[in-house]
């Protein structure tokens, strides 16, 4: 029961939503709202009240990322013992020395490192996941069976984001991360779109000059040579297509006609920030070799327990992790 207050105590100081009016929340709120503008359109600061229209939006936000983030299994320490305690750092990490090259050779870590005062080092560590079929030994019962298929897991690409020497602190930037992404994605979105627009718009001019050649080599002595309705089939065709490009063009336009679409565009995306970057919980079973749901009694699969999250493009394993200065700096 003890331990239960414990814990409730820790993830209200961890959570970033702070009541509401509260100055510090508010100025928070006020930063990013400039920010995420700065990155997304700076052009919609031109629209009156755009700070009071996004603050809603990006408190939404902050909130949905806050909680997503203090359900983040961890702070799992990085060291050369729990390589061989922890599942999960065995998992992660081929070797020990591969582990021990990450702490020491990763010049984030080491910044955080290398600062007054500091004991530990909080961080996000990411790593890209990748499952595969190989063939490899199994035990079965007291024989070896030799080219069993199995699902091994391997981990690889790993990163450290928002290194501090608190876990609150390495959460709070991760929240100011998590907005600063939505706001990228929001401003790909606008470009994105605009580039979409001229690439029709090229397609539509090429297209009327091949309609009007088409016409010209169809006239006088031309008509002759021409074979009986081809002329007229292309013409045909090519008018479906021009309807469907002026169509497709002026909905795009009229997506973008003013810079409050451009508003309404990011109010959008940091209203429903799930919709674009999101966390699943993520539960595997592997053995010290990487291999899935095995149950040899000389290598049982044991589970290890991370976050996963994912933009519309990529995805990313994900846990927050902690390690001693002297395992960084040696």
């Amino acid at each position: 029961m003890a331990m239960r207050g414990l814990i409730d105590a820790l993830s209200s100081i961890f959570r970033h939503e702070s009541p509401k009016g509260d100055p510090e929340h508010a100025a928070f709120l006020a930063e990013m709202t400039e920010r995420v503008v700065a990155t997304a359109s700076p052009k919609i600061r031109a629209v009156r009240g755009y700070h009071k229209r996004l603050l809603p939006a990006l408190d939404s936000s902050s909130s949905y990322f806050a909680e997503s983030i203090r359900h983040f299994p961890g702070p799992v320490t990085l060291a050369k013992h729990t390589w061989n305690s922890d599942p999960l750092v065995n998992a992660c990490f081929a070797s020990v020395e591969q582990l021990e090259g990450f702490l020491r050779g990763n010049a984030d870590i080491r910044e955080a490192a290398s600062r007054t005062d500091s004991r530990e080092v909080y961080f996000l560590l990411t790593m890209n996941r990748r499952e595969e079929v190989v063939y490899g030994s199994a035990m079965v019962g007291e024989m070896i069976r030799r080219d069993v298929p199995q699902d091994v897991v391997t981990f690889s690409d790993h990163r450290c984001v928002a290194p501090g020497l608190t876990i609150h602190e390495t959460k709070q930037q991760l929240i100011r991360l998590a907005l600063e992404l939505l706001a990228s994605l929001a401003s790909a979105s606008i470009l994105e779109t605009r580039k979409r627009l001229e690439d029709l718009e090229r397609e539509r001019t090429s297209l009327g000059y091949e309609l009007k050649i088409l016409k010209l080599k169809d006239q006088g002595l031309g008509s002759a040579l021409a074979r009986r309705g081809e002329v007229e089939k292309e013409l045909a065709e090519g008018g479906m297509i021009q309807k469907e490009l002026d169509a497709e063009i002026s909905r795009l336009k009229s997506a973008f006609s003013d810079l409050e679409d451009y508003l309404r565009l990011v109010e959008g995306i940091f209203s429903r920030p799930e919709n674009m970057l999101r966390f699943e919980d993520m539960t595997l079973e592997v053995n010290r070799k990487g291999v899935k749901n095995y149950t040899g009694a000389d290598d049982p699969s044991r589970p290890i327990h991370f976050a996963q999250f994912s933009t519309s493009e990529r995805s990313r394993a994900a846990f927050l992790a902690v390690s001693p200065v002297k395992e960084i700096i040696a």
